[in-house]
């Protein structure tokens, strides 16, 4: 279960709301969903508010929040208002980090939270440069915006008791920075925020170890996604801590995950809201911030029940990333790079080496041209042959359930046939090995298992397939 910035008080981070997200009933909350095998993840921030609360209080006191140059806190305007901004490059600032997480998500006495997302960590900042008066823009603008009215008849929810069920800082003046270079450089990069420092923090700030964020903007994101994962893992030393990340730069892979934050879509688009909701169960994470009931529920349920059936499939997939730096998602050209047709080609894709995915994408479409290479299809659904020609197939008749999907041939895919609520339910089912034959007969695939958390694994199976046709 995910919950957004909703839980923290009036948006600041390392808070709950009193009121809306009391801690204990946040710890029963999650010691629920645990027995029951589940997981909680719960977004978090950058930046602290500047104002009279403990992680801000604690930042001060280690000297680790980005300052301008006449040695006063940067302030810059997100969610709770007036923030300040963490230097990742301060030596202070791995230690405050790793203790306000030890403080806010102990499992003893706090959120026990299993893996963490990270929004606003560009780093985001509404007030444009450059910005002279914060606190004026942040009361202009009503920040942080007010939480929702207490619902006095909220509807219940189902499977929890009723006893569960819902019923500063000294500031310092700032000086205006008169480093244009740093703001507008001679060299343009169409920023379609205008000047370089709009919605970001100011390029023109030093540091703790000289470096500008003009030559480090583009690190703040993975720096604080990183220092976070290390501060998730000291709280479970043997668990592997799981961080997804809006704002990442080369390399951020080894550490952590990455989003693409959120977009929105109307209700006249819920036709194609239903399609994307399809569509994303067969990425790399199956995240959607919308609210599905009803029908929009019953026809999304067939690809988040299909992820399930191939989440060892998919697993192995992700093994091998790591491994040996293979993809888990492949453009058709990765596996047929002698087929020019497949260069251009930027709908479909392969989910693992053995799934094609032929997405429909036009508003309201039942059909869809799918290319198939020159070699064996099978499909998904029905187990029906298909010779690909090395052209394009209109598939139709593609019901709102449907996202059309093909094994190619001369794989072997593990697969549930049965599904679960969660992953340890799946597990207790049976594994099934289906056999896609190619055109020869043969087929070959593997087949990677552990215990889906340790950080070290003291027991994994691994398994390579080898089918002769016979």
């Amino acid at each position: 279960m995910w919950t957004d910035i909703d839980y923290m008080d009036r948006r600041s981070v390392f808070t709950l709301d009193p009121h809306r997200f009391p801690v204990d009933k946040m710890r029963e909350l999650i010691d629920y969903l645990h027995d029951r095998n589940q997981h909680y993840i719960v977004m978090v921030d950058p930046a602290v508010d500047y104002s009279d609360n403990g992680a801000f209080e604690r930042g001060m006191e280690q000297d680790v929040f980005l300052k301008l140059n006449n040695g006063s806190i940067y302030k810059g305007v997100v969610w709770p208002g007036e923030t300040a901004y963490p230097d990742w490059f301060h030596p202070n600032t791995q230690e405050y980090w790793n203790n306000e997480f030890e403080l806010f998500f102990n499992p003893d006495t706090g959120i026990d939270v299993d893996a963490l997302g990270i929004d606003m960590n560009e780093a985001a900042n509404f007030c444009d440069w450059p910005c002279e008066d914060t606190d004026a823009w942040v009361r202009s603008n009503d920040l942080p915006p007010d939480p929702p009215a207490m619902r006095p008849n909220p509807r219940p929810l189902p499977g929890f008791p009723p006893d569960f069920q819902p019923y500063i800082s000294k500031r310092v003046n700032r000086i205006k920075q008169r480093d244009p270079e740093l703001h507008k450089p001679q060299y343009e990069i169409h920023n379609a925020a205008g000047a370089l420092s709009n919605q970001t923090i100011a390029t023109d700030l030093t540091h703790a170890n000289g470096l500008s964020q003009f030559d480090a903007h583009n690190l703040y994101g993975t720096m604080m996604s990183i220092a976070s994962r290390e501060a998730l893992l000291l709280r479970r030393l043997a668990k592997q801590p799981l961080v997804i990340t809006r704002s990442t730069f080369a390399g951020a892979g080894a550490h952590v995950g990455h989003w693409l934050a959120l977009g929105i879509i109307t209700v006249s688009q819920s036709h194609k809201c239903l399609r994307l909701h399809q569509y994303f169960k067969y990425q790399w994470l199956a995240l959607m911030f919308v609210d599905l009931e009803g029908q929009q529920m019953s026809n999304s349920a067939l690809a988040i029940e299909t992820r399930y059936n191939l989440i060892d499939y998919i697993y192995t997939a992700f093994y091998y990333q790591t491994q040996t730096g293979k993809p888990v998602l492949n453009p058709l050209f990765y596996l047929y790079p002698e087929d020019e047709n497949t260069f251009a080609i930027d709908l479909q894709f392969f989910y693992g080496d053995a799934i094609l995915v032929s997405p429909v994408t036009t508003e309201n479409a039942t059909s869809v041209e799918a290319y198939l290479p020159k070699d064996i299809f099978y499909d998904y659904y029905t187990g029906a042959k298909i010779l690909g020609k090395g052209q394009n197939v209109r598939i139709n008749n593609v019901p709102l359930t449907h996202i059309p999907l093909h094994i190619r041939g001369g794989t072997v895919v593990p697969m549930r046939f049965r599904s679960a609520n969660n992953t340890t339910g799946l597990r207790e089912q049976t594994l099934n090995i289906l056999i896609a034959p190619g055109l020869h007969g043969d087929a070959s695939g593997s087949l990677y298992l552990d215990d889906g958390e340790s950080l070290e694994q003291e027991c994994a199976t691994e398994i390579d397939f080898d089918y002769n046709g016979k």
